[in-house]
């Protein structure tokens, strides 16, 4: 089980990576965390196991799936703040120097 769970880390772990926009990132999530995910079937997995091995196969499972949600959370807000970045970047800034196109003020009632 020990070696089913590090196969499954340094997966996910290459998947991240290239993980590069938010679908992509949700598509990731779930792949491992979602109700027909990798880790869910791990989890599924445990009942055939023996009592004594399923704490400590249960607790590594848990591990990794918490390793899982704070990777995925940190990629996320990576990418928002990359796309804020981006969009601030490709934004054209406000100038108060350059004269207003319309009408200033208007009539007094």
């Amino acid at each position: 089980m020990k070696t089913q769970i590090d196969a499954l880390r340094a997966r996910f772990a290459e998947v991240l990576g290239k993980a590069d926009t938010q679908e992509k990132l949700e598509e990731v999530r779930v792949a491992f965390l979602g109700k027909k995910g990798e880790i869910t079937g791990l989890l599924k997995g445990l009942r055939d196991l023996a009592p004594e091995e399923k704490k400590q196969a249960g607790q590594l499972i848990n591990e990794l799936k918490t390793e899982v949600e704070v990777a995925i959370a940190k990629r996320g807000d990576e990418l928002r703040a990359a796309a804020e970045e981006a969009a601030v970047k490709g934004a054209r800034r406000y100038n108060p120097t350059i004269p207003s196109r319309t009408e200033k003020g208007s009539y007094h009632p």
